[in-house]
């Protein structure tokens, strides 16, 4: 009988969920007008498996997955091969069998990747005004994730006042947080809970 492996840390695997609901979310946004095939969900899944690392915060943890696609993308592509991503566990089961079905289709899913990184990083570094963050979580995420932004964001500045902790500028209004606070809850999420996932395309 073959030993069970070790459980994977479950903040490794919740953080890399997240960060694949947030990947997938993305995917669905760019390709929302796209007639032909898209990056398939299970190629997403087993990615973000591999990227899974703990001690990460979500920004980083998607930048991370975003990255190891780019990275092997252009790997490929340097090259003149498509992506080639099998099962681990079962080699005939090859999971970009149908996509991608040329370079420089698979060159326009890493060029995608691409500008949501340097935005995620761009965010981090607080290099975005408050407005310019929310137009581009809005771009990447869609309004669910900027709604929970600006939800965190009034809760943080509600707080602030209760305690006589609130900031105000020299003309008495109120001094709003920085991008990189508005950008905190995907950088740095509230802990929830993750749907199970097998990782790779079905849900448990």
């Amino acid at each position: 009988m073959d030993d069970v492996p070790d459980q994977c840390d479950f903040i490794v695997k919740n953080t890399a969920t997240l960060a694949l609901q947030l990947l997938k979310r993305f995917r669905n946004i760019r390709y929302a007008s796209y007639t032909g095939r898209i990056p398939p969900s299970v190629i997403l899944s087993y990615y973000a498996g591999l990227a899974a690392q703990p001690n990460m915060s979500l920004g980083a943890m998607l930048v991370r997955l975003a990255s190891w696609i780019i990275r092997d993308i252009e790997q490929d592509s340097l090259y003149g091969r498509l992506l080639h991503i099998a099962n681990p566990v079962c080699e005939a089961d090859v999971f970009t069998d149908r996509w991608p079905e040329s370079i420089a289709q698979q060159d326009d899913f890493a060029g995608h990747l691409r500008e949501m990184v340097r935005s995620l990083e761009a965010m981090r570094k607080g290099e975005m005004f408050p407005n310019t963050t929310m137009d581009a979580l809005r771009e990447n995420f869609g309004d669910r994730v900027v709604t929970r932004a600006a939800d965190q964001i009034a809760t943080e500045i509600g707080g602030g006042i209760q305690q006589s902790r609130q900031l105000y500028t020299r003309r008495g209004g109120v001094l709003l947080p920085s991008a990189a606070a508005i950008a905190a809850p995907l950088v740095n999420p509230a802990v929830s809970v993750a749907r199970p996932h097998t990782f790779f395309g079905r849900k448990i």
